[in-house]
């Protein structure tokens, strides 16, 4: 295994990004983020209006309201 010594890891540059860099990162970053909570909120929705319709379908089949071709009568 291989020691690394305090100041070997001292030694090692770091970039260093400048302020208007940084900046801009997290702008991007933040962006990117209201889409995805955007989009996530929309699937969320789509996904409950799925369920509703779903349940809706079910419950028209089940009381005999809903014709279902093939089944029998």
């Amino acid at each position: 295994m291989v020691k690394l010594r305090g100041e070997d890891v001292r030694a090692v540059p770091l970039p260093v990004a400048s302020l208007h860099t940084q900046t801009a990162v997290v702008l991007q970053v933040n962006a990117a983020r209201r889409k995805t909570d955007e989009l996530s909120s929309a699937i969320g929705r789509q996904l409950d209006l799925l369920r509703e319709r779903r349940h809706a379908l079910v419950t028209a089949a089940v009381t005999g309201q809903l014709e279902i071709p093939g089944a029998a009568t």
